[in-house]
């Protein structure tokens, strides 16, 4: 007897007890959520605590899996994966023909956020503690969250929700 919110751009989230829990349905999905309900509040109100449910997501918050990517962006040649890159657009024709989820979404947050990144990556990080039940937000994919439960569920809005027409 839990509930699930569905994301509303004119609605706050509910908080009932515990951790708000949001299941994205991607990786990069995931790190907008992070983005959005951790970093853009700084300096419009209190910053709340938040923690990944389960293990393997670190990466994404982890300022190192995004150097190779930013060096390459700023025209230094790098070397991701045991392949060398000397342009973005490489890199690009790379990430495309590979079809790793992981990869894809990393290049996509660098070409989103290119040297904004290190400092909304730090503004995340600051916020963050590690047991996610001591959290106010807790992040988990669909994909982990199979078989689990949790008292209050928000859908993110990398999903795509149907929309009821008359």
């Amino acid at each position: 007897p839990g509930h699930v919110v569905c994301p509303s751009p004119d609605a706050p989230p509910l908080r009932l007890d515990g951790p708000l829990v949001i299941v994205t349905r991607s990786n990069k999905g995931m790190f907008e959520e992070l983005k959005e309900r951790v970093a853009d509040v700084r300096g419009a109100g209190t910053v709340p605590t938040w923690s990944f449910v389960g293990g393997g997501m670190q990466d994404f918050v982890n300022p190192k899996t995004f150097e190779p990517f930013l060096k390459l962006l700023r025209g230094e040649k790098v070397r991701i994966r045991g392949e060398e890159f000397e342009t973005w657009e490489e890199l690009k024709e790379y990430v495309e023909d590979e079809g790793d989820s992981k990869l894809a979404a990393t290049f996509e947050i660098v070409e989103h956020y290119g040297e904004d990144l290190p400092e909304l990556l730090e503004q995340i990080r600051a916020a963050r503690v590690e047991d996610w039940r001591e959290a106010e937000l807790a992040f988990i994919t669909a994909h982990k969250a199979k078989g689990s439960e949790f008292k209050d569920v928000h859908i993110a809005r990398d999903y795509r929700l149907p929309v009821l027409t008359d």
